[in-house]
């Protein structure tokens, strides 16, 4: 009788209030983790949402009309290019960068699990935000929208573990990954370099890498005075640095090899095809591509850049990659790529950018085009 009792008091007080009702304990709860054993627990409900990109390609003259804005020719009258709007050099090394916002998070990597949604820790994706695990070199650069600057020209799937604040669960989004691709300093690749060839793909670094001193990917904290304390191998040893404070940016870099073997798109461990150089065994101690990966493509390079919200925020964080919460953040990083260029752009850029040896900055072709 006193059950029935609450019961009916129970529905007296809900049909008399309109209010929203108040989360409970048990509704504000994550959902099970269907990952745990994959990394720090992520909560699902915060992930934030795929981003809708570009739904075309997005190229244009650097000349412009003074007047109206449109594009011109070369020499037309009230023709001209804004500063900054055309390449320098010739410089040391040829380079070009093509920002690219956030596109998705997704527990999937087409290279390592392909056809297995769901089958890796939780990864950030840049370039086309279609990319799944069911993803193909077909689809990849013939479908989908693209986060990045050239819009539909560069469909390229770009991708690193996620960030995660592990007070919270939460992926931390970054703002942007600008890409360079760019000549050696190891050597001179400028004569021989060609583009990287349809549907390339590698993973640079090793996602069970437990040697603080080996990881494959490095980590900073420009300050808010842009302080510049030096890049550093974990995101632990980057925020004892003392620099990443609110107004200041993290940015975890991951760089690629660049000789390839010339004959395959992909490997059985994802990057015994493409390598770094070789040294000569003697003075002049010069570095070269071997034998066995002739081939000189760019060197690719992600600089992913985060916001700091708080002083103590940084040392929150861990890759979603990061197994073992004893060792330091950061310690698996690692990055993923895919090709998916335009193949008319991306053997513009080679030629006009890296080839000529100019610093195309960001977007520029080097051919009086550039992205947007």
């Amino acid at each position: 009788m006193k059950k029935f009792a609450s019961l009916l008091l129970i529905a007296a007080a809900a049909s008399a209030t309109v209010t929203a009702p108040v989360a409970t304990a048990a509704a504000a709860k994550p959902p099970a983790d269907d990952h745990a054993g994959m990394g720090p627990a992520v909560d699902k409900r915060l992930i934030p949402a795929a981003a809708a990109g570009h739904a075309g390609p997005r190229e244009r003259s650097v000349w412009r009309d003074r007047d109206t804005g449109a594009d011109c020719l070369k020499g037309a009258p009230n023709c001209a290019v804004a500063p900054g709007n055309l390449p320098a050099g010739p410089h040391d090394i040829g380079a070009f960068r093509v920002p690219c916002d956030f596109a998705a998070m997704r527990f999937d990597d087409p290279i390592v699990f392909p056809g297995q949604p769901g089958a890796s820790h939780l990864h950030a994706f840049f370039g086309n935000v279609a990319i799944d695990a069911f993803s193909s070199t077909a689809s990849i650069a013939g479908t989908g929208n693209s986060s990045c600057a050239g819009g539909t020209l560069n469909r390229s799937g770009y991708w690193v573990p996620a960030m995660i604040d592990t007070a919270t669960g939460a992926p931390v989004k970054s703002r942007e990954n600008v890409v360079y691709y760019k000549g050696s300093y190891e050597f001179d690749i400028a004569p021989t370099v060609v583009a990287p060839p349809k549907g390339l793909r590698m993973v640079s670094g090793n996602p069970h890498n437990t040697d603080p001193k080996g990881t494959g990917a490095r980590y900073i904290c420009y300050g808010p005075a842009r302080e510049n304390p030096g890049w550093k191998t974990t995101i632990t040893a980057a925020f004892a640095d003392g620099t990443c404070k609110v107004g200041g940016d993290f940015v975890m870099n991951v760089n690629f090899p660049y000789c390839w073997d010339g004959k395959n798109l992909d490997s059985a461990n994802h990057a015994s095809h493409i390598v770094g150089p070789a040294q000569l065994g003697r003075p002049p101690w010069t570095k070269f591509c071997p034998a066995t990966h002739p081939v000189a493509i760019p060197v690719i390079s992600y600089n992913i850049h985060y916001t700091i919200p708080d002083d103590r925020a940084v040392s929150r964080w861990r890759l979603a990659s990061d197994m073992d919460p004893a060792l330091p953040a950061g310690i698996s990083g690692h990055g993923d790529y895919w090709m998916g260029w335009d193949a008319k752009t991306i053997d513009t850029l080679v030629a006009s950018c890296l080839r000529a040896r100019m610093d195309c900055h960001g977007y520029l072709l080097g051919n009086g085009r550039t992205l947007y």
